[in-house]
């Protein structure tokens, strides 16, 4: 039986198998080097959406005038922090520059002016909240009576809008319940550098030379288990865990340090959550960080409201 297929057999000459090589070769080295230089975007969660992940750039400080930070393809205008600390004799120094980020997605560039290399990192910022994960507390609280309680304290409202059946709320909220917070007055190292000599921070001691309050915060953020907060206009310095004693802090001024103050805390009695009064029927109770668009809803029937005096 005879087959109609034909073969045709063709002779490579040595040059021609050489090139092919080659090709070969340079598509390897192409695909490796490609995905090498790909890297996957860093992914961040965050436990408070309302919180920032200090992110750092890889820049030295002393190389910092050569390169320009840019995000989402635009030049970085905020404020530039340090980073990757070390300690030496006491002194706490930051080599690298870091920026603050919050929840988004997120493409940082770093420039080099003089030598045209750049460096690029995806960054995709999240919290339990925008993931629909448990979230860490209630923003809305239980009905009793005629009152819906709104589990915010002062500080924490300012960030968030109350709908009550469609309509925003911006009166009728009235303190429900306080809470105390540890404060720092630390008005005359306001916008100044300075050095922390001695201070005990819930079992760690820190001390060493920071460039600003904010700073500091930092670096206490990474440190404790409760979250602080720096207030640049009034110079205070605030947060803590409810119930905890703070040691005082010893501080110098940069360029002063025969000169050293010691800073104690203050416990200070703020509005812990809040009250709304509701009149009686079914209602749909909404509350919204505008910073982050996050939502939370909940239902609420009011029986037998009673007329507040």
């Amino acid at each position: 039986m005879k087959s109609n297929a034909s073969f045709s057999i063709h002779s490579f000459s040595t040059s021609e198998i050489d090139f092919r090589i080659i090709l070969v070769v340079i598509s390897f080295i192409l695909f490796f080097s490609l995905n090498s230089n790909a890297k996957a975007a860093e992914s961040i969660m965050l436990d408070d959406c309302n919180q920032y992940e200090e992110f750092c750039l890889g820049i030295n400080q002393e190389d910092f005038n050569q390169y320009k930070v840019l995000v989402n393809g635009q030049i970085f205008e905020g404020d530039f922090m340090n980073c990757n600390y070390i300690v030496e004799q006491n002194v706490a120094r930051g080599e690298g520059l870091s920026i603050r980020l919050g929840v988004g997605e997120y493409v940082v560039e770093t420039v080099n002016t003089s030598t045209g290399e750049k460096n690029t990192k995806e960054v995709s910022i999240t919290c339990a909240e925008s993931k629909n994960e448990a979230l860490n507390r209630n923003w809305i609280g239980e009905a009793t009576s005629n009152e819906l309680i709104i589990e915010l304290d002062e500080i924490e409202i300012s960030n968030y809008e109350l709908f009550v059946d469609g309509e925003n709320v911006t009166e009728d909220l009235r303190p429900n319940e306080e809470k105390s917070i540890t404060v720092f007055k630390l008005a005359p190292v306001q916008g100044k550098k300075f050095f922390v000599y001695e201070w005990n921070l819930e079992g760690k001691e820190i001390t060493g030379a920071f460039n600003s309050g904010q700073e500091l915060v930092n670096l206490m953020n990474k440190m404790s288990d409760s979250k602080w907060s720096w207030d640049e206009q009034r110079g205070l310095l605030f947060g803590g865990t409810q119930g905890t004693e703070y040691d005082a802090m010893v501080i110098s001024q940069l360029g002063d340090e025969g000169t050293m103050n010691s800073f104690p805390s203050v416990s200070v009695n703020i509005i812990g959550n809040l009250s709304l009064e509701l009149p009686e029927g079914n209602h749909t109770i909404q509350v919204k960080n505008f910073t982050t668009g996050n939502v939370q809803t909940k239902e609420v029937v009011i029986t037998n409201a009673v007329a507040s005096k």
